[in-house]
């Protein structure tokens, strides 16, 4: 018997976890052109690589860790996408790793694999074509709840320092995603709340300023890094002021995304909620006492801090996972071991079944290898949709050419090896109601074409629509035309740089060539 257990520890668990991370991030991840986001990653990571600095150098408005994390996935190879799913696959197994790893301390291991599966398929479905911030954050969260447990579980020597790296943790995924911090009040709460049932609430106090240390420790470096910059005020703008603006919501909007992630995770709630009922109905076991309790404390406030935006982008509910995946085991707990692998089969087929189909057909039609083990060539580089763009440039720009797209797609940048010479490698958001104003920025654009005008111009505008604002364009063409026309439909009022653009646009380029299927126009300099 302990043979066995040895081969079931040592092999088959490891390679469950491989197989999981394999299985979920070959339905999640984007075998196409990568998405809006990751593009402009991708992009960031290169631009850092080359020495350029995060808001400084190039616009965008995310937190600075995700730029990062591209950076480590370019240096791995920046020709493919290799890199990324390399970085991609690494952070979801370490992820499902630790959270393996957190409920193999208070449930059986095959509880813990079944509730990692169902994780893995709740990931699946909200990968929203990988590289997303949300996704890298679970990582961390995984890894504060496995510390916090290890500590409380093994008391070890050296409790300051697990409690270091918990700070460091939390800091990093404020780094990665503001609004995915909801586990550091929750953790400082819940250390409070056992300080003062176990009348020790100095030690208490003690641990939680270690946490503080480490948390500010690590936001510090990144503080400094943009102090000496001298990038402090464009992160501030970027990161700050315009997701400030950019998560106003009501609560109308706010319910209905509620609503729809409820939707999402409605098998798995549906087995967390049956297990707290039983759970709350019975002797609270002690052993599991310290997870349950902070679970039950941790998934509202992550919900309601999901829910500022009211947006409904399926990364944006990658949040839930964790802190449900930590509820579900108290369905299975108190069934009886003989019936507990068909009460598990059960519900994996009832609640996961078709998922797991298309998980793993998905998985067979996009393998790399066939039968007789010849390579069938990486899918990630099936870019048909983009390839006659992506010829486009090569055919008439060289590497260190300037090249602007006008719009919202900054993964043909990365994929072609070019670079935009103007921080605004993608201008979507400039134009988002309620930022750049006094249009400076727009103004700014304006004068880096005049300074260094691009060899090619891509007018990628009519891609640029987001429905979460209208269902009209936020970026205008660049003929005249067209551009009159957005800006009497938008009724935008600080026209006169929009307008310069198009101007200098009809002056010294000319027409050359349409892509995407005829919606994209290139414009070439005279």
């Amino acid at each position: 018997m302990k043979d066995i257990s040895k081969i079931f520890n040592h092999i088959v668990i490891p390679l469950s976890l491989i197989l999981i991370t394999t299985i979920v991030l070959f339905k999640g991840i984007n075998f196409n052109i990568p998405t809006r986001d990751s593009g402009a990653f991708l992009y960031a990571g290169r631009e850092m690589l080359l020495g350029k600095t995060p808001y400084l150098d190039f616009w965008d408005h995310k937190t600075p860790l995700i730029y990062l994390i591209n950076a480590i996935a370019v240096a791995i190879d920046g020709h493919t996408l290799w890199g990324l799913w390399m970085v991609e696959w690494t952070s979801l197994f370490l992820t499902l790793t630790l959270l393996y790893l957190t409920l193999h301390t208070f449930y059986n291991k095959l509880i813990s694999v079944v509730t990692i599966l169902i994780c893995g398929i709740s990931v699946s479905q909200l990968l929203d074509g990988g590289n997303r911030v949300e996704e890298f954050a679970l990582l961390f969260q995984a890894l504060v709840v496995y510390l916090f447990v290890f500590i409380e579980n093994n008391s070890p020597k050296r409790k300051g320092l697990y409690y270091f790296l918990i700070g460091l943790a939390c800091a990093s995924i404020f780094l990665l995603k503001p609004n995915m911090i909801a586990i550091l009040p929750c953790l400082v709460l819940y250390i409070l709340y056992r300080g003062l049932s176990k009348k020790k609430f100095r030690l208490s106090i003690n641990r939680l300023i270690i946490v503080s240390v480490g948390f500010v420790s690590f936001l510090m470096v990144f503080f400094l890094y943009f102090f000496v910059k001298k990038a402090l005020p464009d992160a501030y703008d970027q990161m700050f002021y315009f997701n400030f603006i950019y998560s106003a919501s009501n609560w109308s909007n706010r319910i209905l995304s509620l609503i729809f992630g409820l939707k999402l995770f409605l098998p798995s709630l549906l087995l967390a909620s049956i297990g707290i009922f039983i759970y709350l109905r019975s002797d609270r076991e002690k052993k599991s006492r310290l997870l349950v309790e902070f679970a039950l404390l941790w998934l509202p406030v992550e919900i309601i801090f999901s829910l500022i935006s009211g947006r409904e982008y399926f990364h944006y509910f990658l949040s839930w996972i964790i802190p449900i995946g930590l509820l579900i085991p108290l369905f299975f707990y108190r069934i009886n071991k003989k019936y507990l692998p068909s009460i598990l089969l059960v519900t994996l087929l009832i609640g996961y079944g078709g998922q797991v189909i298309i998980l793993t057909n998905n998985f067979y039609k996009l393998r790399p290898f066939d039968i007789h083990l010849n390579y069938r060539g990486f899918n990630f580089n099936n870019f048909g949709e983009h390839a006659d763009t992506l010829g486009a440039i090569a055919q008439s720009s060289g590497v260190q050419d300037n090249v602007l797209i006008w719009g919202s797609e900054p993964s043909l940048l990365f994929l072609s090896n070019r670079q935009t010479f103007s921080r605004y490698y993608y201008q979507m958001r400039l134009f988002y109601p309620g930022y750049n104003l006094d249009d400076s920025k727009t103004k700014e654009l304006y004068n880096d074409l005049l300074a260094n005008p691009p060899i090619l111009i891509i007018d990628a505008a009519s891609s640029s629509a987001d429905i979460e604002i209208n269902d009209f364009l936020t970026l205008p063409p660049l003929d005249k035309a067209g551009m009159l026309n957005w800006l009497n439909q938008t009724k935008t009022k600080n026209r006169d740089n929009l307008i310069a653009i198009s101007n200098f646009v009809k002056a010294y380029y000319v027409p050359w060539k349409m892509t995407y299927q005829n919606h994209w126009l290139i414009y070439k300099r005279i």
